[in-house]
């Protein structure tokens, strides 16, 4: 949400506040402190320790970045410093003035919407019986197949194409025949993990015979090769498969379903993806939207800067 640059930050922050209180605190004679002492004041503000650990625990990840490797002293001087500059900031009335105070709604808004999601999702009450329930109603998406594959290679631009004795890819229809003439081979008793060996253009995976490991339905691969996999059952292989420049000749050696308990986590993830739809989903039923002109609503920005206006429109009213 930060539109300030690195180097911006790194000033704020105070990198040079690291190394000047990189001190062993028993090096430094540092005495023994409890939470509630005051250890800082800074523009005539007191601090005590608790609240500077709270500061640090909540600060946003692009300082967070930055401060991770400080001690508490160059913590402190690094946060006196954003206070001295934000001083100065309001002295100047920079929320009032744009772009500035624009760019603050904006990111208010955006850090109030984080703020709500992170909140529903801490207060969604879900026990033993939700996570079961959802894994016994989707067994489906836990089931997993052990694939192997043999991949035939073929020139995308058929004037690079070899003949099927000559070198580089072969043209789509030698890859075609050749595919063909290796599932001939496989149906009449041929070992899959010996063809893909020798035939495969897949390297990683031809010296495996093919393996390539074990997919569940929300695997990222292409969906063609993903419908011919689950289209298979255990010990079967499937015709051709074109995609990407390749065939593929595909095999499910093993069929299986994740225990529950391998799928928890993946399980609360996902109760909480559809709780957190539920109430967005809700929400956008209730907002309010009335779109005026469909035409601009159609439209694209023709660029970055195009059509910015010279001067910050007068703000709707509600």
């Amino acid at each position: 949400m930060s539109f300030l640059s690195r180097s911006a930050i790194c000033i704020l922050v105070g990198l040079g506040a690291a190394v000047a209180f990189a001190q062993n605190p028993a090096e430094s004679g540092a005495a023994s402190y409890s939470p509630g002492d005051v250890v800082a004041v800074i523009e005539g503000v007191e601090y005590t320790a608790e609240q500077i650990e709270w500061l640090r625990q909540n600060t946003p990840p692009e300082f967070a970045k930055q401060t991770a490797a400080m001690t508490y002293g160059g913590f402190m001087e690094a946060l006196a410093m954003q206070i001295a500059v934000a001083k100065r900031a309001e002295e100047l009335k920079l929320a009032e003035k744009e772009p500035y105070r624009t760019r603050l709604e904006i990111n208010q808004r955006i850090f109030l919407t984080h703020a709500y999601l992170s909140e529903i999702q801490q207060v969604l009450k879900l026990d033993q019986d939700d996570y079961r329930q959802y894994y016994e109603q989707h067994q489906s998406d836990y089931e997993e197949l052990k694939v192997s594959a043999i991949y035939i290679q073929y020139a995308l631009n058929p004037e690079k194409a070899a003949t099927q004795d000559g070198e580089g890819p072969l043209s789509e229809k030698d890859a075609w025949a050749k595919a063909e003439r290796l599932l001939l081979e496989i149906r009449q008793g041929a070992d899959f993990a010996a063809m893909a060996r020798e035939h495969s253009d897949d390297p990683a995976s031809a010296e495996k015979g093919g393996d390539l490991g074990y997919f569940k339905r929300d695997s990222r691969i292409p969906e063609p090769l993903k419908d011919a996999i689950f289209a298979l059952q255990e010990g079967e292989f499937s015709a051709p498969v074109r995609y990407g420049g390749r065939y593929y000749i595909l095999q499910v050696t093993e069929r299986r379903t994740m225990s529950y308990t391998d799928a928890l986590p993946n399980i609360l993830q996902k109760i909480q993806d559809v709780k957190i739809k539920e109430q967005l989903d809700q929400i956008k039923a209730e907002m309010q939207l009335e779109i005026k002109v469909p035409a601009f609503a159609a439209s694209m920005p023709a660029g970055p800067a195009s059509g910015a206006p010279a001067a910050p429109p007068a703000q709707p009213q509600p």
